[in-house]
């Protein structure tokens, strides 16, 4: 089984269903119409696990603040 933690509603909601996916989503704010969650408790909440594997999409890139999702 595998474990996936995405931050976004929309994965989630794909993924629920899924016999092989164990969903664990972190606490956190929804940002309304992206359906993402952000803020200190996404973070707090993935700082208490150790990921294998880490997969992020770009979103956004800036010379000042790199890519973010």
């Amino acid at each position: 089984m595998l474990t996936v933690c995405p931050l976004s509603l929309r994965a989630a909601c794909v993924l629920v269903n899924s016999p092989t996916v164990r969903l664990l989503l972190p606490g956190g704010f929804v940002r309304p119409g992206e359906q993402s969650l952000v803020g200190a408790e996404v973070i707090e909440s993935i700082h208490q696990h150790v990921f294998d594997v880490f997969v992020m999409t770009a979103s956004g890139i800036a010379a000042r603040t790199g890519l973010t999702e």
